[in-house]
């Protein structure tokens, strides 16, 4: 078979073994729990430029939008393929941990077409299929997790991965705890509609930001009502690129692409009132604190309670190389 001409794509090889499942992928029930961690603007705006900005050479242009990282943990007990052919292959449960950054941002040529997208710069999950696929497919930064979840209601998660404590050539990676949350956190203000929880969102964010807003927000307050989490609408967006195998310090795909995942239901919502806290490991390969500007120690004030199903895909490329 001759290949597919420029531009058009070729079909894909559902190989032996695949576990790469056709979208749109559907969750049901998962546990959504988001937090608001100061942060500062200089620093999450190095983290867009290395991730968006300099893989494009310029030709995108994001920003942080908001001084703070957003922290989640995600329980989902059944996740499958929404594809006819795909949903009969079964489901699987999956774990999420990850710190986000709200950017603003897009094209750099088409300013009056940006748009606020959450940018993931850490996730680890608990499944193969849903890191190759995240990554595969779509971009996400996704690593392989080992979770741990104790207390009333499973309200202190830790995530291990393998990581490198420091650089060397005599140095072993080792699996460790890297990201520990202890929750002391209450749900209050149950809700059972997105319409409700709307206002429990852009209080926790104007509550977080006080009476001031930075560039580029300042003077566009009403802007904070349209933010929401990630798995409630928001749009995400991902640097998606593979290593080539010859060039080795080149990339053979190199592509920026977003998504938007969407809750088709929404069953249990509310604030969770308390305090918590976060223990972030030193990591040489993976410096959490430092690329995100946070503090290894860090208290955990309010945050949101979800119980939901979501829908993921299918995306679209705002830039490729």
């Amino acid at each position: 078979m001759p290949p597919p001409p420029p531009g058009v794509l070729a079909d894909y090889a559902e190989v032996p073994g695949n576990i790469i499942s056709r979208l749109p992928i559907i969750a049901l029930n998962g546990v959504l729990r988001a937090f608001l961690l100061p942060s500062s603007m200089s620093t999450l705006q190095a983290a867009c430029d290395k991730v968006l900005n300099n893989p494009s050479g310029g030709a995108l242009t994001f920003m942080p939008a908001l001084p703070l990282v957003l922290f989640t943990d995600l329980f989902v007990p059944r996740m499958t393929s929404g594809d006819p052919v795909d949903s009969q292959k079964g489901f699987v449960k999956e774990q999420d941990l990850g710190f986000w950054i709200l950017t603003i941002g897009g094209l750099t040529d088409a300013p009056l077409d940006w748009r606020l997208r959450w940018l993931p710069v850490y996730l680890w999950v608990d499944s193969g299929a849903a890191m190759a696929g995240g990554r595969e497919v779509f971009g996400y930064p996704k690593h392989l997790g080992h979770f741990v979840r104790s207390g009333a209601g499973n309200s202190d998660v830790s995530v291990s991965s393998l990581h490198f404590q420091s650089f060397g050539p005599t140095i072993e990676g080792v699996e460790e705890v890297l990201v520990q949350f202890t929750s002391g956190h209450v749900l209050q203000n149950v809700v059972g509609n997105k319409v409700d929880l709307d206002p429990i969102i852009a209080s926790l964010f104007a509550s977080f930001l006080g009476t001031g807003l930075p560039p580029p927000l300042n003077g566009l307050t009403s802007l904070i009502g349209d933010i929401t989490l990630p798995y409630l609408g928001m749009p995400m967006v991902f640097l998606k690129q593979f290593r080539d195998a010859h060039a080795l310090h080149k990339s053979c795909f190199t592509a920026v692409a977003k998504t938007v995942v969407s809750a088709t239901a929404l069953h249990q919502a509310g604030l969770l009132s308390g305090t918590g806290q976060i223990v972030l490991t030193p990591s040489a390969s993976h410096p959490i604190a430092g690329d995100l500007g946070l503090s290894a120690v860090s208290s955990v004030g309010d945050g949101v309670f979800v119980k939901l199903d979501f829908s993921v895909g299918p995306g679209e490329t705002i830039w490729q190389a």
